[in-house]
């Protein structure tokens, strides 16, 4: 498979597998590696954490009993560490301590054919109170 913008002597190419509604990439060269960034799953990126860190509950948002997912978009270098991190979407008062836990996150890089490559992918972290007290418990997806 080819992509070319001339105007930039740009040419992507990919060597990859169609099955049904999956596509196999097997190969890819270097403009491809340079200038487009592969989108995986979950379930994928999972598969490809080496480090993690928890982020803490900030202790005003467990007093208010503040719940729920944070989700962040990642942009993983080839080497495996997180170039960049956005929030996407969840409570004010949990943001930032996500924001600095995925600092420490860091991922097997995602091999292409020989090459390592740049990824992006979602994280969540859930966070969730525990009744009355003040336990808590955070989950992270992948």
């Amino acid at each position: 498979m080819f992509y070319r913008v001339p105007e930039d002597d740009v040419l992507c190419q990919w060597v990859v597998a169609l099955n049904g509604d999956s596509t196999v990439i097997f190969e890819q060269n270097e403009d491809a590696s340079r200038y487009l960034i592969r989108k995986v799953s979950l379930d994928q990126a999972g598969a490809l954490v080496l480090t993690r860190k928890q982020p803490t509950y900030p202790p005003m948002a467990m007093a208010a009993r503040v719940q729920g997912s944070v989700v962040l978009r990642l942009f993983v270098a080839a080497n495996g560490a997180i170039e960049k991190a956005f929030v996407v979407s969840g409570p004010e008062m949990l943001r930032a301590s996500s924001a600095e836990a995925v600092k420490g996150w860091t991922f097997k890089p995602l091999q292409v054919g020989d090459t390592s490559t740049r990824f992006e992918t979602e994280i969540n972290f859930d966070f969730k109170t525990m009744g009355p007290g003040s336990s808590s418990r955070i989950i992270s997806k992948p």
